[in-house]
């Protein structure tokens, strides 16, 4: 019985270890903009992270912003070919591709590519 009670105490801990070692490591950034955007697109390529496009509420307008965090904090790195919002985005090497959306106009079909040199578009 005491066997099983210690067999059963190192189970327990391996177990706790184990899932303490799979719990993904969060890192909160700081706002990207002051005044806030909804329907912003967030992408990753290349170890750089974009925020691209939303709707500004305190302005009532669509974004055309591209920002880019640099390990520190937000930089602007160009803008989209038009205000938009609530689209989707995704990488490709160097940059990353912007479809649909919604701006001031209406539905957007558009895709578009950024590509990015030396964090320049």
């Amino acid at each position: 019985m005491f066997r099983r009670l210690i067999g059963g105490l190192i189970l327990s801990l391996l177990l706790l270890v184990a899932e303490l070692q799979a719990r993904p490591n969060f890192t909160r950034l700081p706002q990207p903009t002051p005044q806030g955007v909804v329907g912003a697109v967030m992408v990753q390529t290349d170890s750089v992270v974009y925020v691209a496009g939303g709707w500004v509420p305190s302005t009532g307008k669509y974004s055309a912003q591209i920002l880019r965090w640099d390990g520190r904090e937000w930089k602007e790195a160009g803008l989209l070919r038009q205000p938009k919002a609530y689209g989707q985005a995704f990488a490709v090497s160097g940059g990353f591709v912007y479809a649909g959306g919604a701006t001031a106009q209406g539905t957007s079909r558009g895709v578009d590519m950024y590509q990015f040199y030396e964090n320049e578009l």
